[in-house]
């Protein structure tokens, strides 16, 4: 679904006119950073990369791809209101909440703004799609919803979601209007991010934060379950595989050495990065006690990583937890998660994508929390012969040191984005543009020396020339800063 709106932005630039700017501009509202030069293009450039011989899986046949629009709205619409479904369909809550089911409700609010955009400029409306507008009882029916001493139905909810699509024009008004509809924790798992951009080492690189609370869980309850070789187990949806490195687990500065997988598809595609972790404990910075921090960073020795070797170029952050005693018995806890990233052969925007909605966003409150829950009361499912590994100590610590020298993978290839190509002619219409202003200049300076020059027609022209020369070139510095840079979105915007 958002790559039905990736493609409307891209559908929209390649026409400009009143109508088409609404529409990207209205996409822009909704997901920052997504329509500029450079990031438009982002849905085919990730199913390509994904597709690519550097991360596919073994068994797979067909090239890869992700459900079309009209696939993904089919599936959606199966999900049936929990009223009409039999006990052998119906699944846990937590799983009717995810993320992903969330944001398929920003999707369709998204879609739909296009389309009344496009209707205020056309005299022949294009109509409501109500196959699009009937998934979102199933989405939104595990979102329980009291008004006036009753809970409502899933279509009285859906009803007034949409009744209010008119209030919400960016994505700040969707979290008020999502909060007062449904609820608060909808509207913080409905939203999409695309992540920020940080210089790193000199190179630019995607950033993904999350910041969330749990007020029913304590800091010991997660450090049964944040080591990182659990993770698959904890979000197996993201995390296809956790493997410490054998021979030599540790380095020379006692960091852990693990092989991370991940993917939505493991059949399909694969990506495999050497990393290396610490374990720390730390006092709180608003003096609620003491946390936990895991930091990691790419392996110097990047043994293990297969054919997926070098394609990681930055692989850094942090999950750091601490107590907040804001819940029940002075429980409560607040999960901080950083994630700096650089993948060749995917822009910025395409990066940020892959975190965001396919799970690293996810990471903090939805793996750990919703993990660390489970774990407690027994349901969080183990496969034969796996046990949670807990919280290491100086003991645990102790073992193998790496000593081989370490393995730099070949030089991956610069690999230009899928979009690259609008990239070009987006910087040709540039070029076009400036031949066009100073044309209509120089024109209309020759039709008034022809009738008869004053003084004060030449600093009207020259004047026109310098506003419309600068007006080109803040316009020509922009489109390039956003082709390596894109603006940075606010951290509370996600």
């Amino acid at each position: 679904m958002f790559g039905q709106i990736d493609q409307e932005a891209i559908d929209a630039d390649k026409d400009p006119g009143p109508m088409n700017d609404a529409v990207l501009t209205t996409i822009e509202n909704f997901l920052p950073n997504s329509t500029g030069l450079g990031q438009r293009g982002w849905f085919l450039e990730l199913e390509s990369f994904l597709g690519s011989s550097r991360v596919r899986g073994p068994r797979s046949g067909e090239p890869f791809r992700f459900p079309s629009y009209e696939e993904a709205i089919v599936a959606l619409g199966g999900i049936r209101p929990m009223e009409a479904r039999s006990a052998f369909s119906f699944e846990p809550l937590d799983d009717d909440r995810h993320p992903a089911l969330a944001r398929a409700a920003y999707a369709v609010l998204v879609i739909e703004k296009i389309r009344r955009v496009k209707n205020s400029f056309s005299t022949q409306p294009i109509p409501r799609d109500n196959e699009l507008l009937q998934i979102l009882p199933g989405i939104l029916d595990p979102w329980p919803v009291e008004k006036e001493g009753r809970i409502l139905t899933a279509e009285d909810k859906a009803e007034a979601f949409t009744m209010r699509f008119d209030e919400i024009v960016d994505r700040e008004s969707f979290m008020r209007v999502g909060s007062e509809v449904i609820s608060p924790e909808f509207a913080e798992r409905s939203k999409p991010c695309f992540g920020t951009l940080e210089d790193s080492g000199g190179e630019y690189c995607s950033t993904l934060y999350t910041d969330s609370k749990d007020p029913s869980l304590t800091v010991d309850d997660i450090k049964k379950v944040i080591h990182p070789l659990n993770w698959d187990l904890c979000c197996p949806t993201f995390f296809n595989g956790m493997t410490e490195q054998t021979p030599g687990r540790l380095t020379a500065d006692g960091w852990l050495r693990i092989i991370e997988s991940i993917s939505a598809e493991p059949d399909e595609y694969k990506l495999r990065t050497a990393l290396v972790f610490s374990f720390d404990e730390r006092e709180d910075d608003e003096g609620n006690g003491k946390g936990i921090i895991i930091n990691y960073k790419l392996d110097t020795n990047r043994t293990g990583e297969e054919l997926s070797a070098g394609i990681v170029e930055i692989d850094n952050g942090y999950l750091w937890v601490t107590p907040t005693h804001e819940g029940p018995g002075g429980k409560g806890v607040r999960i901080r998660t950083s994630k700096e990233e650089r993948v060749n052969g995917l822009s910025p925007t395409a990066t940020a994508a892959l975190g965001c909605l396919l799970g690293w966003a996810d990471n903090g409150k939805e793996m750990l929390a919703g993990a660390a829950s489970k774990a407690m009361d027994g349901t969080l499912p183990l496969p034969p012969g796996r046990t949670l590994k807990g919280w290491p100590n100086k003991a645990a610590m102790a073992g193998a040191v790496d000593k081989g020298p370490p393995m730099i993978p070949p030089k991956v290839p610069a690999t230009l984005p899928i979009n690259f190509a609008d990239t070009v002619d987006d910087t040709r219409n540039l070029a076009k543009s400036l031949v066009a202003k100073v044309t209509g200049n120089i024109g209309s300076a020759v039709s008034l020396w022809m009738d008869g020059l004053i003084r004060s027609d030449v600093e009207d022209i020259t004047r026109d020339i310098g506003s419309d020369l600068r007006a080109w070139a803040l316009d020509v510095y922009d489109t390039a800063e956003r082709n390596v840079k894109p603006p940075k979105e606010k951290l509370g915007n996600g």
